[in-house]
């Protein structure tokens, strides 16, 4: 894994993108912290990086950052 830097949010959460070594994107969760119990959104990308701005995938909530990142990048809830 390359980065994580921030592309977005609003009032309620705030977007990271998940890069590779090559800077390209292969992941995405969110930080729900204005909520009255935190938690995280990790984004599996179908087809990482083919249309900028066109995101499709899969969704899961964590309790825990480091799992949403994991779960983004193909770590959790792949068989691992």
């Amino acid at each position: 894994m390359g980065d994580i830097r921030r592309t977005g949010g609003n009032a309620y959460f705030t977007t990271y993108g998940i890069y590779d070594d090559e800077g390209r994107k292969v992941g995405i969760y969110e930080d729900h912290w204005n909520v009255k119990k935190r938690y995280f959104v990790g984004w599996r990308l179908d087809q990482p990086t083919k249309m900028p701005g066109h995101v499709t995938g899969t969704t899961q909530s964590f309790d825990k950052r480091d799992e949403a990142i994991q779960y983004s990048i193909g770590g959790i809830g792949n068989g691992n």
